[in-house]
């Protein structure tokens, strides 16, 4: 599997501003073991792996925060934490 320049900018965006684990670390204990574990289907740069793809019919706005780290999808924001969220 290749990776598009513009994905490889994005993720390396986010690793460098600590999007990426900020919204990781934003998640509940059962999502988080999930979206560590999840990430299984392996790319073709050593040691990194990617998750896979939902099926036709998933909903990301109705799935549940364990479904959406199983496919690597973000956490939503915390409504408490985030008013513009």
């Amino acid at each position: 599997m290749k990776f598009s320049r513009d994905v490889l900018i994005a993720l390396a965006a986010l690793a460098l501003t600590g999007s990426f684990t900020t919204s990781v670390l934003a998640q509940s204990d059962a999502a988080r073991a999930i979206y560590e574990s999840a990430a299984t289907i392996p790319t073709n740069i050593a040691g990194i792996r990617t998750f896979p793809a939902p099926c036709a019919d998933f909903s990301p706005l109705a799935a549940s925060d364990e479904a959406l780290a199983g496919f690597g999808f973000p956490s939503r924001p915390d409504k408490q934490n985030d008013a513009h969220g």
